[in-house]
């Protein structure tokens, strides 16, 4: 199945309250693996593709991080914690869907974004009378 996945989590600056895309969890992730992309985390679930195999991921949230995002989300400093994703927690495992812009998603960490195309640009008049 899944490589397992443990890490340890600290509170950082950019923490964003009630975002599931760039909480400390998320951030963790995302830093601790070059292999996991677009982490999204809640309160019960924890969910992750991996580049190398081109699959999506749901675990359910362990409870010592069901209480990390608890605090988090009111306004407390939680404590540093490891995070352990293992086969128990895990819940599916499905391939990842195509991206629109597939230069946007697969590109190799440290090197520029693509543009999405031209950029359009509008003349807007606005007449008083």
């Amino acid at each position: 199945m899944a490589p397992p996945v443990t890490i340890r989590v600290d509170l950082t600056e950019d923490h964003v309250p009630n975002d599931k895309r760039h909480c400390p969890i998320a951030d963790a992730l995302r830093l601790s693996d070059a292999d996991i992309l677009i982490p999204v985390v809640d309160r019960d679930y924890i969910n992750f593709s991996r580049r190398s195999s081109g699959m999506r991921l749901r675990y359910m949230t362990p409870q010592n991080a069901k209480a990390y995002v608890d605090a988090l989300d009111k306004g407390e400093t939680p404590e540093p914690i490891i995070l352990k994703l293992t086969d128990k927690n895990l819940l599916w495992e499905k391939p990842r869907r195509e991206a629109v812009n597939p230069d946007r998603v697969t590109r190799v960490p440290g090197q520029p974004i693509k543009p999405l195309g031209e950029t359009k640009r509008y003349r807007v008049s606005i007449y008083t009378a």
